[in-house]
């Protein structure tokens, strides 16, 4: 317990180390917070009569501890990457999946404001051109794989 505090006192800490202990001791408190937050709001819900404003309360409030607790976490994850000797910048691995979400939604903004049939006839992203034709590949039903007569010809 004393591990965790320590960590929520080095919130804005991103140099030196921390030791396996500290980081372990904060991750495991930090997730027995939040399963009995998710615990209480599954549970809470068939028990009590208005149990929509007590499951409101509590995920707005597991929301604001998450909040809370995100830079002393970031923190001590950097510390603790600097004592096995890798850079702070190795964190940001954990945000891969949520940049590739953005790019993804991005392309597909930018390519619905090209009407079909218009626009340059070759692609800006060389990479798009095996998507589209996997896409058409999965799109084309068992009948057409039978009989290639019937599909359609791709790029």
């Amino acid at each position: 317990m004393n591990q965790y505090f320590l960590v929520l006192k080095k919130y804005s800490v991103f140099k030196g180390r921390a030791q396996r202990m500290e980081f372990w001791f904060f991750y495991l408190f930090h997730m027995i917070v939040l399963a009995l937050f998710w615990i209480a709001i599954g549970n809470l819900g068939p028990v009590l009569e208005n149990s929509g404003t007590v499951t409101d309360l509590l995920s707005w409030l597991s929301v604001a501890y998450v909040l809370a607790t995100f830079l002393p976490a970031l923190g001590v994850l950097v510390r603790r990457l600097h004592d096995i000797d890798r850079s702070g910048w190795w964190a940001l691995l954990a945000f891969a999946p949520i940049t590739d979400l953005v790019i993804l939604i991005l392309r597909y903004k930018m390519a619905l404001r090209v009407p079909i049939g218009t626009g340059p006839t070759r692609s800006r992203w060389p990479a798009s051109r095996p998507l589209r034709r996997m896409a058409f590949e999965l799109s084309r039903t068992p009948d057409d794989l039978r009989h290639p007569d019937s599909a359609a010809t791709s790029d």
